[in-house]
């Protein structure tokens, strides 16, 4: 599987100048990629980041963030205990009830916890111990209150975020196809001239608005993509709506997407690929949400007919009258095996 791509040409006048071959590695390369990358100077034209991408037998998975005994506790309190796992692609969503741990482990994923709380354990990107210079270089982070400036328009608020997020080498790179490419991803072609808004002015929807935070992050082609309740404040269509366009972009390999949900409906939770659920700072289950259902039943917790399976899950997990004891049969301890598949070890 051989690709060639040509990142930029000018047209240049001028005597004929030597051809000057660079061949670098990439930070994180993976097992089964080799890259080339070239300048070369010719007569009157200049192609500059001509990149030869060499694929040997199966594509390898853009990323693997794994963690493993993670530990964030404060000096009287233990917020996330013992926390392991693994995230590869798909749609992840992080669910429990409020002060489960939910926002606590992806700030710790992305490296944005506070730095007063004391973190144990492990981090490895792609086979690497990583800290926020290495996670922010390839993920993107959206915060659950938006910040925006309610006087530019839609297409204005890409157009200045390019601007300031990428490097000026690049920024004549087609700069306004590529945030065409994301509006249209992210279903925001038709509002790019509407004023995002004030609480004044009328502007763009609360679903929209949230859209807009997501777009403004995929500018950087983010391989990981974290997000702290994106369906907060939003009413059942502009969740969905939100769900379904991260979904869009995960089943088209454009990045890996976790995010916090704290009660999705039925249909939100469908879209989901895989589920974590938290509580009380502890990891309950991981891996396929279909099964949760199914693990919670053999556990003794049935889930009554015509109720929504997130809904009987969060009510499970979140009984502050149960003993201990019964709850802390759900307490398990997620393991990596070699092939890099998710078990789960009661």
């Amino acid at each position: 599987n051989i690709q060639a791509r040509t990142l930029r040409a000018e047209v240049e006048k001028g005597p004929m100048i030597d051809q000057n071959p660079l061949v670098t590695w990439p930070e994180e390369p993976d097992n089964n990629t080799l890259f080339l990358v070239f300048t070369v100077k010719l007569r009157h034209v200049k192609i500059m980041g001509l990149a030869l991408i060499i694929s040997f037998g199966k594509r390898a998975s853009p990323i693997i963030l794994t963690w493993r005994n993670l530990t964030v506790k404060t000096k009287n309190k233990v917020l996330l205990s013992g926390s392991s796992g693994q995230v590869t692609s798909g749609f992840w969503s992080i669910m429990g009830p409020s002060g489960g741990g939910k926002t606590i482990l992806l700030n710790a994923l992305a490296c944005r916890l506070d730095r007063n709380l004391r973190v144990e354990g492990e981090l490895v990107l792609n086979g690497r111990p990583y800290g926020k210079r290495e996670v922010k270089a390839v993920s993107g982070f959206v915060s659950e209150s938006h910040l925006l400036d309610g006087m530019l328009t839609v297409w204005e608020t890409m157009l200045y975020t390019a601007k300031l997020r990428t490097p000026v080498e690049l920024q004549s790179l087609n700069t306004e196809e590529r945030i065409s490419d994301v509006l249209e991803t992210m279903g925001l072609v038709h509002a790019k001239d509407t004023l995002v808004g004030t609480p004044l002015k009328k502007g763009i929807s609360g679903g929209e608005k949230k859209r807009l935070c997501i777009a403004m992050e995929l500018l950087t082609h983010p391989k990981i993509l974290f997000l702290d309740s994106p369906t907060a404040g939003l009413d059942s269509v502009a969740a969905l709506s939100v769900c379904n366009r991260l979904k869009l972009l995960t089943s088209q390999n454009k990045c890996v997407v976790v995010a916090t949900i704290m009660q999705p409906q039925l249909k939100i939770f469908r879209v989901f690929d895989h589920l974590m659920l938290l509580s009380r700072g502890y990891t309950l289950y991981q891996g396929d949400p279909g099964k949760a259902i199914t693990y919670f039943q053999e556990e003794g917790y049935r889930c009554p007919k015509h109720e929504n399976p997130a809904d009987h899950i969060i009510d499970v997990i979140s009984d502050k009258e149960a003993p201990e004891k019964t709850f802390s049969k759900l307490w398990v301890t997620v393991i990596n095996d070699s092939d890099l598949v998710l078990g789960i070890e009661r």
